[in-house]
């Protein structure tokens, strides 16, 4: 976990999936989020926004149909009947300062993206990667230049510790 971003595992009640909680796809259509989240499935761990990634320990697509979801969801005995294992990945810090973000996957576009270390801002973001460059490829998943590498594979990437600091020089003397 980290001030930016933290990816959550809860298990949801039967029901909870498919009838307490509404999903929706992002602004750019390329993840699923929570639209919607009734006390049950927030006393899981979900909250609106949240970008779902797995059911089941099953990788949610990229670009998937968040209606075509829900009414997979609502139609499967196994989903509203059964417990279900969800991994979500939390923005934390568009929920504290209404900042726009997303989340890309790609592995395979990420070839030329240019990144750069963030410090001596006094910020949030001070220690973490900015992209300066992003290659067309790399923007068709919604990366765009100054976005904040918070994560990879969908887990927090902590800040980089400061530099520490240089050793003390010794004095007196040594035993030989």
């Amino acid at each position: 976990v980290n001030g930016l971003a933290a990816r959550v595992e809860c298990s949801l009640g039967p029901g909870v999936l498919g009838g307490e909680m509404a999903l929706a796809n992002d602004d750019r259509g390329l993840r699923v989020v929570v639209a919607r989240a009734a006390p049950t499935a927030r006393r899981a761990g979900v909250a609106v926004g949240d970008v779902l990634l797995s059911l089941n320990a099953r990788a949610l697509p990229p670009k998937l149909d968040a209606g075509e979801l829900m009414a997979l969801l609502r139609g499967n005995p196994r989903y509203m009947l059964s417990p279900v294992d969800a991994c979500l990945w939390r923005p934390k810090l568009a929920r504290q300062q209404g900042v726009a973000y997303a989340v890309a996957g790609f592995r395979s576009a990420a070839a030329g993206v240019e990144w750069r270390r963030v410090a001596d801002t006094g910020d949030v973001y001070d220690g973490y990667f900015v992209a300066t460059r992003v290659p067309k490829a790399a923007r068709a998943t919604g990366l765009r230049p100054g976005d904040v590498l918070v994560g990879l594979d969908y887990e927090p990437v902590p800040a980089a510790a400061p530099a520490p600091a240089a050793p003390a020089k010794k004095t007196g003397t040594s035993n030989r």
